[in-house]
């Protein structure tokens, strides 16, 4: 689904020139390896997990993973303003990724680079990730841009997918 969105925000120019892309929490690497037969590589991933990064390795769809990246921090491996796009799927949920993760994601992302990720409707308004959103857009640190909101997941869950720009 964030593959389709990334397609629908990029104009025709721009749909395959090089892109640096970051897959923040790659974990086994289904969207790297999605973005890879979409056009776009080579894609850059991390994760908390490092046995989860060795997984994602076998995709052969990353130029570099990193393991043992905690986005709660600050982490020097990752320089500053590095990338075209980021993409973060299926780690902003109870009892992974917590909501302030999204400055670490800001961070990497270039100046109006894209950050493109996946959240439970659940987690979204429990978590009040729509404030700190709204936070982020009203600072205008974040552009909102078009979204799938409350679109299918898994079974009878929905998730919102959400494309943003980086303003810096």
């Amino acid at each position: 689904m964030l593959g389709d969105l990334f397609d629908s925000l990029l104009p025709a120019s721009e749909a395959r020139r090089p892109m640096r892309i970051m897959d923040a929490c790659c974990g086994t690497g289904l969207v790297g390896k999605e973005l890879m037969l979409r056009g776009f590589s080579p894609v850059d991933g991390c994760d908390l997990s490092p046995a989860m990064t060795n997984l994602a390795r076998e995709t052969r769809a990353y130029a570099t993973l990193y393991g043992g990246v905690d986005l709660t921090e600050h982490n020097p491996m990752i320089a500053d303003n590095q990338y075209d796009a980021t993409f973060c799927c299926g780690a902003f949920i109870e009892g992974h990724l917590p909501t302030e993760a999204i400055h670490e994601l800001m961070r990497i992302t270039k100046n109006s680079g894209l950050i493109l990720l996946s959240t439970r409707c659940t987690f979204y308004t429990a978590e009040h990730f729509d404030s700190l959103l709204h936070k982020l857009t009203a600072s205008r640190q974040l552009s909102v841009l078009p979204s799938f909101m409350n679109a299918a997941y898994l079974n009878d869950v929905q998730a919102h997918y959400l494309a943003f720009a980086v303003n810096k």
